[in-house]
C-alpha cells in the first residue's frame, strides 16, 4: 500500500467506509495517525525530533502563516 492508497500507518485504506478521518496534508496519513508521536515519520514524529528553539522557531512560521491575509483571504479560515 502506498501514501495515496491509504493510511501506511494503520493500514486503512481511504475509500473503505470505515475510515471516518481524512488524509493530513504534511505527512499524508489519516488524521489519527498523524498525531501518534510512534509512528515513523508523522507529524508528532517530527515534532519530537526538534529541539525546544526548532520547535518554536517552527511555532512562530506557522502563526506567520494563518495571520498572512495573502495565503488565507478574508472568507477563508483554518478549521
Amino acid at each position: 500500500m502506498n501514501l495515496n492508497e491509504g493510511c501506511t500507518a494503520c493500514g486503512r485504506r481511504y475509500d473503505d467506509p470505515n475510515m471516518h478521518e481524512g488524509q493530513c496534508s504534511r505527512c499524508k496519513r489519516c488524521l489519527a495517525c498523524c498525531d501518534k508521536a510512534s509512528v515513523p515519520y508523522t507529524c508528532a514524529w517530527k515534532w519530537n525530533q526538534k529541539d525546544a528553539g526548532q520547535q518554536y522557531r517552527s511555532l512562530k512560521a506557522y502563526e506567520r502563516w494563518e495571520s498572512n491575509y495573502k495565503i488565507l483571504g478574508h472568507n477563508r479560515r483554518i478549521v
